[in-house]
This record gives C-alpha cells, sequence and structure tokens, in this order.
C-alpha cells in the first residue's frame, strides 16, 4: 500500500522541506510514499520549495496551488485529498517530523490486520497523553465511504477530534509504536507565527468549537456508516461493499494550477541555470 502525506502549507518553506525529509530518510520503503501540498496561489516562497523538491524527488511530490478565500483548513486538506494516489492517506502537517526507522511498514501493517481497510492509525505526536489521533492515517475506502476526508466546515482545529470521536464510535482507534513529532508553539517547539496567529483569528471568527459541538449528529452518521461498511464486507466481500457503499466524492479541480506551475518551474531552472554558472566561473578563477 502507498501512502500520501497530505497537509496544506503557507508561509514555511523550510517546514515543507524539512517534514518531507524526515518522512523519506525513516521510511522503509521510500518510493512508496509521496506528499501532496496545499499551497495558496499567492505563496511564491512555499510554491518555489514545492517546484525544488520536485525536481529532486520528482513524481513524489505534488501539489494543489488555489485561492485562498475564506481559509477553511479542513478542506484545503480535501483539495489535496484530490490530487493523491497513496491508498493510505496521512492528515499530516507541515509542522511535523517523523522520528521512528520504518514508520510506514508499522503504519501499512496496522491496515493489513482488517479487510475493510477501516481504522485511524496514530502514534504518539510527543504532547498528547490522551487518545486525540493529532495526525493520524485512514484508509482511502474510509474516503469513499463517508464521502470526504475531513468535514469541509473549519477554518481551524477539530478536524483530529472528528476523525477521533468516529473512529472511537467504530471501534477502530489504533495507536501504534511510532513517534511524529509535533513542533507547536504550545510545547515551545515553533513561535507562534503569522500562519498561526491568522489561524486562531479564522477560528474565532467562524466560532469553531461551537460548529464542533453542533454537528454531533454528522459524526454519529459517520460512525453508522463506517460500522455498516464492515458489516456490510463481513457478509458480501470488499468489491460488492465498495460498490454499493462508495458516495461521490466531490471533484475538485483548479484551472489556475498548470498555469502557477509552468510560470514557477521556469523561475526554479533559471535560478539553477545562474547557479551553474557561477560555479563554472569559481572552477575557472582557481585553474
Amino acid at each position: 500500500m502507498k501512502i500520501s502525506l497530505v497537509l496544506p502549507t503557507r508561509g514555511r518553506p523550510m517546514f515543507m522541506k524539512k517534514t518531507w525529509e524526515s518522512a523519506y530518510k525513516t521510511a522503509k520503503n521510500k518510493h512508496n510514499l509521496e506528499i501532496c501540498f496545499r499551497i495558496d496561489e499567492d505563496d511564491d516562497d512555499s510554491i518555489s520549495m514545492y517546484n525544488k523538491l520536485q525536481l529532486r524527488y520528482h513524481y513524489q511530490i505534488k501539489a494543489f496551488i488555489g485561492k485562498r478565500g475564506d481559509g477553511i483548513l479542513s478542506q484545503f486538506w480535501n483539495e489535496a485529498v484530490s490530487i493523491a494516489t497513496g491508498e493510505i492517506l496521512h492528515h499530516c502537517g507541515d509542522d511535523l517530523r517523523f522520528r521512528t526507522d520504518g514508520w510506514d511498514t508499522l503504519v501499512i501493517n496496522e491496515f493489513k490486520k482488517y479487510k475493510d481497510k477501516i481504522a485511524l492509525v496514530y502514534g504518539d505526536d510527543g504532547i498528547r497523553r490522551d487518545d486525540l489521533a493529532t495526525h493520524g492515517f485512514i484508509h482511502k475506502n474510509w474516503v469513499n465511504v463517508v464521502g470526504y476526508f475531513l468535514p469541509p466546515y473549519f477554518s481551524s482545529d477539530w478536524n483530529d477530534y472528528w476523525l477521533t470521536d468516529v473512529a472511537r464510535r467504530v471501534g477502530r482507534l489504533n495507536k501504534i509504536d511510532i513517534y511524529t513529532e509535533h513542533l507547536h508553539p504550545s510545547a515551545g517547539k515553533h513561535d507562534w507565527d503569522k500562519t498561526h496567529q491568522e489561524r486562531m483569528e479564522r477560528g474565532s471568527r467562524d466560532k469553531v468549537s461551537k460548529m464542533y459541538r453542533e454537528k454531533q449528529n454528522e459524526r454519529n452518521a459517520d460512525a453508522q456508516t463506517l460500522k455498516d461498511f464492515i458489516s456490510s464486507v463481513e457478509n458480501s466481500g470488499l468489491e460488492k461493499s465498495l460498490n454499493n457503499f462508495t458516495k461521490n466524492v466531490v471533484e475538485i479541480k483548479n484551472d489556475n494550477l498548470n498555469l502557477v506551475i509552468e510560470r514557477k518551474n521556469k523561475e526554479v531552472r533559471l535560478e539553477l541555470k545562474r547557479k551553474k554558472k557561477k560555479i563554472k566561473r569559481r572552477k575557472i578563477r582557481k585553474k
């Protein structure tokens, strides 16, 4: 099974690089891994970093580039999932660092326990000591059955609570022995930068805590649908159950994506050419 790391990012180009490299270096099967960024179209630094990473890692680096709009973070994750090709999807963040060698094998082995592949798999993030899956993995079957990766409502927080609540009701909240360190400012591991501040302002504006509480019935419905799917797989098999349960996940497109990528790729190539010319001049001078 292939794993897709899925994450929105803004204004943190070095975090993009470090998150990917920490996952890549510690993975056992490095070429069975990809990262799918969601980047605002006005975030030139992040787009530039995306292109630099893609030039080195090629098909393993992807990006959905779109308008910022109201900054609905959960929808940004859904947009990133729309370009993912992995069977396993990770609710990742750019402030995450993978610290366990072979973490990918441990994740895949946990999903192999279930024919239906329905589970929320997570590890220790270095902060939470309860059973909140702050950065969990789910299989694409979960997305196909409930109709989305994350509930498309929240401009800040609560997505991890949503997934955890649903998984707990299904009886498939599975913690495994991996360490995905969360560099959150509340733990003194990062600054309250502009991206964090804007996220918190949006959350206050949209009253996301209240919104989460008011949507309990939707979480109950998601949990029941997943339970019904699990029962169906046991009785009727996986293929037939997927045909019966798979919902029409909304297809997300961005007409500006190719234009932006093409422009930025040209800029990166020009930058690399300049660097090569400088290196050649230095060699000539030394001779």
